[in-house]
């Protein structure tokens, strides 16, 4: 283990990334999980919706409980939070992919234009806690890529909805850890030539999504 802390310090800037992710997955992982989990359900505790009570209504729904709620006190739904999850190698179509969302103004989305999260796992954790779903672009360089296996697997032990996007013609996971992530779930595939249907399928999936909360 003081082997593992000693690369992580590493100038080698490739080294230093995998021994950082090694160092997550063994000792950091576990905890993150159980604190971004006590902090969200703090956060729902702090934040429980205000139960507004239409003084038109009969005198019963006080007495009973019955609440009913006048819709017209319900504010606009919240932008919801989304993180794209890629590889370098497919990033010219995902950036396209993530400016059409931002453009909606319907989402809050984490991409990492940067690449950081390749070499900074606690960066990537940070960013799947903050996002209720993830858009996994899924390519063969995709599964080859460490990072994005560990960026995936950790949004599957947070229980972030997944909705898988092809962005490499005709690629599609026979086995191993991406088809464990993606499993049975319809994808959006955006390598066919149209990307107003593909981003119209997409925007369908996330509403589904949203409205499974």
């Amino acid at each position: 283990m003081d082997d593992i802390h000693m690369l992580s310090s590493s100038n080698n800037l490739h080294l230093s990334s995998i021994t950082k992710r090694m160092q997550f997955k063994i000792e950091q992982e576990a905890n993150y999980i159980i604190n971004q989990n006590r902090e969200e359900d703090e956060d729902k505790l702090h934040n429980a919706p205000i139960k507004v009570f239409d003084e038109k209504k009969a005198i019963y729904q006080y007495i009973r409980g019955d609440y009913r709620f006048n819709l017209s006190g319900m504010q606009s739904r919240e932008p919801s939070d989304l993180m794209i999850s890629y590889c370098s190698s497919d990033k010219k179509l995902c950036l396209i992919i993530y400016n059409k969302l931002k453009e909606s103004k319907m989402y809050r989305i984490s991409f990492d234009e940067a690449n950081d999260h390749e070499s900074n796992p606690i960066a990537m954790a940070d960013s799947v806690g903050r996002s209720s779903i993830i858009l996994v672009c899924f390519s063969n360089k995709y599964r080859q890529l460490n990072a994005s296996r560990l960026e995936a697997e950790f949004a599957k032990k947070r229980k972030r909805k997944i909705i898988p996007i092809r962005v490499e013609r005709y690629y599609e996971p026979t086995g191993g850890w991406l088809l464990s992530i993606i499993d049975d779930r319809e994808c959006v595939d955006f390598t066919q030539g149209n990307f107003i249907y593909a981003y119209n399928r997409l925007i369908e999936h996330i509403d589904i999504a949203i409205d499974d909360d």
